[in-house]
């Protein structure tokens, strides 16, 4: 394999090999890559990986979550955009992006998927759009597999802020009850716990 002086210890030489289950991530998601190529300096151990290795695992991630169900189709996405009765640029706009980036998506032989978190807020506005009101915490864990435990003393003040938010014409007696209802004892209400299964 090629070989090279290593850019981090200016010492030892870097050579390139081939590892069986290299794990890394791809985009922020954990992945395993059945065979990689990467160059490990025999001096310092580093690590360096070469642009058209990156992509390639990009790819391969990309079509693993395509096998497995994790992103939506070209169509799924049109799909839901037309349900909306939307054009491109509207679209986009929702989405806090670019009208380019929601026709590359749509392409039936588009290079790269949206990501993951693009994908989940486009799942977020189907299931909107189909029932009405989506408990997003819950959608979520649903979609991560990761369980989500909620006490009820977060479902009480979730329950009081939303009611605030609408105008609730409930008032409130003194300053500052509002943020005590948020708080425990003087103590910050715990967030919900996330806990992979």
């Amino acid at each position: 394999m090629i070989r090279s002086r290593c850019a981090d210890c200016g010492k030892g030489e870097v050579r390139f090999q081939s590892l069986k289950d290299f794990e890394t991530k791809v985009r922020g998601v954990p992945f395993t890559v059945p065979e990689a190529t990467v160059g490990i300096c025999d001096a310092c151990n580093a690590r360096f990986f070469s642009p058209q290795e990156i992509t390639r695992w990009q790819q391969l991630f990309d079509a693993q979550q395509a096998r497995m169900g994790r992103l939506l189709s070209a169509e799924e996405i049109e799909s839901i955009r037309r349900d909306l009765n939307m054009p491109i640029n509207s679209f986009a706009q929702l989405l806090g992006t670019t009208r380019q980036s929601v026709y590359n998506w749509e392409r039936k032989d588009r290079k790269s998927p949206q990501l993951r978190l693009v994908d989940l807020l486009l799942r977020l506005i189907r299931e909107s759009s189909a029932s009405g009101t989506v408990d997003v915490l819950q959608f979520l864990s649903a979609q991560s597999g990761v369980e989500l435990i909620v006490s009820n003393r977060t479902r009480e003040c979730a329950s009081l802020w939303r009611s605030r938010q609408r105008g609730s014409r409930r008032r409130w007696r003194e300053p500052g009850e509002y943020d005590r209802a948020f708080t425990s004892s003087g103590q910050p209400i715990p967030l919900p716990s996330l806990r992979s299964y």
